[in-house]
């Protein structure tokens, strides 16, 4: 069923058309975490996102909204086509679309190779560093080997040693208890008062809402038979996984060290790469992704005319 519009026609992002944008996606997988159907979901009421189809290609639309503030102008994510050679002319037809409709707007989120071949036609590019995924290896996770690690590793091994617990798939019956860590987890950073806090958490449980159709997966750890971490992520191709989610209770000392071992060992074993999404300009975060020695950053790019 095509439940996607053509263009300049839009359609919310439903159940029915959220599938075809997953199949889009896993015939030609974008390394970006943005075009994730985890993500797309996540936001799409957030972000206002739109759905439409040009020459073949899926394109994802942010589109304005009264009493909606994203916080950015207008934009389309990188159009998602099984033939990506007539992809900067399809952006060049969005890109003047929005600049007729609401005078400004941009693509947001293009990968470094797309924004070359762009740049290269005469369009503006500006590279987005808050806006980079962090890529780590698996393996260097799920080992914390040699000196570069030794205080992620001394951690992991704290709780090891001095917490009992159990480490358990996600299961139906523990997404509930996911969303009330969730919700602990934000009370105790003031997520309302915080507007990327409180998109984060709609996205979060927009996603363990949807976990089963969106083809998510993921762990938790328990402890006196209470959930006090977990993480989600979902399959980007055969060598990468993009962690969406990943929360603990920190009064455990050790435990997101732990989990992130754990979950690397166990739910992401059959992976070369992990991405660990963007640090969106948040200082701490930055700190926290760059302790982690991350294999390289994926530069993203906003276009424009």
């Amino acid at each position: 069923m095509n439940s996607i519009p053509n263009f300049p026609e839009f359609a919310p992002v439903s159940k029915e058309n959220i599938q075809e944008i997953r199949q889009a996606t896993a015939k030609n997988p974008p390394e970006i975490c943005d075009l994730s159907g985890g993500n797309i979901w996540g936001y799409r009421a957030t972000l206002n996102y739109r759905v439409t189809r040009l020459e073949g290609c899926i394109l994802i639309h942010s589109m304005p909204a009264q009493g909606l503030d994203t916080g950015m102008p207008p934009f389309f994510l990188p159009p998602l086509c099984n033939d990506m050679s007539n992809a900067v002319e399809l952006m060049k037809k969005s890109l003047a679309f929005m600049n007729e409709k609401y005078g400004t707007g941009i693509f947001s989120s293009v990968p470094e190779k797309l924004a070359k071949i762009a740049m290269e036609t005469g369009l503006k590019t500006v590279e987005k560093r808050d806006d980079a995924d962090y890529i780590f290896l698996a393996k260097d996770f799920s080992e914390f080997k040699g000196g570069k690690y030794q205080s992620k590793r001394n951690f992991a091994n704290y709780f090891y040693q001095n917490t009992k617990h159990e480490f358990l798939d996600i299961t139906k019956n523990l997404l509930r208890e996911c969303m009330e860590l969730q919700e602990k987890w934000c009370n105790t950073r003031k997520c309302m008062f915080f507007k990327s806090l409180e998109m984060e958490n709609a996205a979060i449980l927009e996603m363990l809402t949807n976990f089963d159709s969106l083809g998510l997966f993921g762990a938790v750890i328990k402890i006196n038979n209470k959930v006090e971490a977990f993480g989600v992520a979902e399959k980007v191709n055969n060598e990468m996984a993009t962690v969406h989610i990943q929360k603990a209770n920190t009064d455990f000392r050790g435990i997101y060290q732990a989990f992130c071992q754990l979950f690397a060992k166990n739910q992401l074993k059959d992976y070369k790469f992990i991405n660990w999404e963007q640090d969106l300009g948040n200082a701490g975060l930055r700190k926290s992704k760059l302790s982690y020695h991350p294999h390289n950053l994926l530069v993203k790019y906003n276009v424009s005319l």
